[in-house]
């Protein structure tokens, strides 16, 4: 079947688009923001000495990172749509691409929708949004049981303090797995919601969130706990690799500290680069990190685990016009 002509278009200029947007966005970070030409000259100049296979482990890790998303998202949508696996990592990586120019990383719902059919890209924003509070459940939880021990070994806090951010950290893990699992209660409140009339659409399309089982919900909570465990790994690996010396059980603290903190900046991920490195010296500084080291931390796993990906989903971007287009096409010919 044959692509009109505003498709061919499209298919013929996104993908290098894409390439020279993020081209020219590297080239601003890396020419206009001092700090990363730094930290990209020490770890070039010191490469030689660094335990390489520390780093080979952390980017081995990477497509495993994204299969555990992909495989969260995807198996909520099996029930009403089924499609590959590798269907599923091309739409995470295409919004990986686009979560770098958007703030919370919202780039991904627009990035996966582009490669499910027009009628289930509703379930795709909601089965997107299940999984990411998921992933919160982790983030928030854990990292009150991290900022809790690096705060005891920072400052010693009270014992009184201590404990209450660890019941704190025990409750919001209750409170959101009780929210998670009871999704049925969210579409009961949009149909509270004043202007119905205007939002209709909205909340039938939400009800979906009511009708994915308990058994895919648990699956999609082990799968974002796995990418919780992979990801930290991973920083903790490119921390030894720039030889941080503390005991792996306070450097997965510190990591999980350091998420907690890192979620509450709504910045796109391509500008919010060096805010996370700033933020990366305070927990590593405590523990004789030096400054370079801790922003070429944060750096090496920014481009291992996002501009990787955004290669890859640059790559694939290519063939999505085709097939919107041509459905399209069919829709206005039934």
């Amino acid at each position: 079947m044959e692509m009109n002509k505003p498709g061919l278009v499209f298919k013929n200029l996104i993908q290098p688009a894409a390439f020279l947007l993020l081209a020219f966005l590297l080239w601003y970070l890396l020419t206009q923001k001092a700090e990363l030409p730094l930290a990209w000259e020490h770890f070039w100049s010191e490469r030689h000495s660094r335990a390489h296979e520390l780093l080979a482990l952390a980017l081995l890790l990477m497509p495993l990172n994204w299969l555990a998303e992909s495989e969260k998202w995807r198996g909520l949508l099996l029930p009403y749509y089924h499609f590959g696996r590798f269907q599923s990592i091309k739409a995470v990586c295409a919004g990986v691409y686009l979560s770098l120019f958007t703030p919370n990383r919202i780039g991904e719902y627009g990035g996966r929708v582009l490669f499910l059919p027009a009628e289930h890209r509703w379930k795709s924003v909601f089965a997107t949004l299940a999984g990411t509070l998921a992933q919160w459940i982790y983030i928030l939880s854990l990292g009150l049981v991290g900022m809790a021990k690096h705060l005891r070994h920072i400052q010693s806090i009270d014992d009184t303090l201590y404990l209450g951010m660890l019941v704190l950290a025990a409750a919001t893990a209750l409170i959101l797995s009780w929210a998670y699992f009871n999704m049925k209660s969210w579409t009961g409140l949009t149909r509270k919601l004043p202007f119905q009339h205007y939002i209709k659409r909205f909340v039938k399309e939400i009800e979906v969130l009511s009708r994915f089982s308990i058994r895919d919900l648990r699956k999609t909570l082990a799968w974002a706990g796995l990418r919780f465990v992979i990801y930290a790994t991973q920083y903790v690996l490119v921390l030894y690799y720039f030889k941080l010396d503390i005991p792996v059980f306070e450097a997965f603290y510190g990591v999980f500290a350091l998420f907690l903190v890192q979620t509450s900046i709504p910045l796109p991920p391509i500008s919010g680069l060096l805010a996370r490195g700033n933020l990366a010296l305070i927990i590593w500084g405590s523990y004789g990190l030096d400054p370079i080291s801790c922003l070429s931390a944060s750096f090496l796993l920014w481009i291992i685990n996002l501009i990787l990906p955004s290669l890859f989903g640059i790559l694939v971007l290519k063939s999505v016009p085709e097939r919107f287009f041509i459905q399209k096409r069919n829709d206005a010919n039934t």
